[in-house]
């Protein structure tokens, strides 16, 4: 293709791409803040990216020196922030122009107060293999679109386990995340 969608994925951790955001019950009660870590997608390419999703494929735990694959994780769209209801695709990234982010990893708190780092995905999955205890883990991303073949990115995530007071802390302390491909 001459004119084609390119599509360059990053996350910083800190905002916009990382935010503190409270989490509210069915009923509106506060429940807690939590830390949500975006996607930033652009289109650095000449065309319109149309028909976007961001598929997590692959999940490895970091195992003594090396990375196993987590049996059991179940493959599933990412959900883009901001968009009610989820929605798995969206319509359109201009090139040049806009970027879009779209919801990675959050911190959840567990009815026993445990800290997980939950995978984003579109519908949540009975699996608990999308909840990630402490550790360190390597996740693959596949984003395609419209006239583009898709793209695959490794991301190392690190997780301490804690939910930390301030952005500052969380940011320095809780949560390392590195693009490595």
């Amino acid at each position: 293709f001459i004119f084609h969608p390119k599509l360059s994925l990053s996350l910083k951790v800190s905002p916009p791409d990382s935010t503190k955001i409270a989490l509210f019950s069915m009923l509106g009660v506060k429940l807690y803040e939590t830390y949500f870590f975006r996607l930033k997608i652009k289109n650095i390419g000449n065309r319109a990216a149309t028909g976007v999703e961001v598929l997590v494929d692959k999940v490895f735990e970091k195992k003594g020196k090396g990375f196993e694959l987590v049996n059991g994780f179940l493959p599933l769209n990412l959900a883009w922030s901001n968009k009610n209801p989820r929605i798995e695709t969206l319509p359109r990234i201009l090139p040049n122009k806009l970027y879009a982010h779209c919801d990675f990893l959050h911190l959840e708190r567990s009815e026993n107060n445990e800290i997980k780092l939950k995978i984003d995905t579109i519908i949540d999955p009975t699996s608990p293999f999308n909840y990630l205890p402490v550790g360190t883990y390597r996740i693959q991303t596949i984003t395609s679109s419209n006239h583009m073949a898709p793209e695959y990115n490794l991301w190392e995530v690190t997780f301490d386990g804690i939910l930390w007071e301030t952005e500052e802390e969380e940011f320095s302390k809780g949560l390392a995340i590195k693009k490595l491909s």
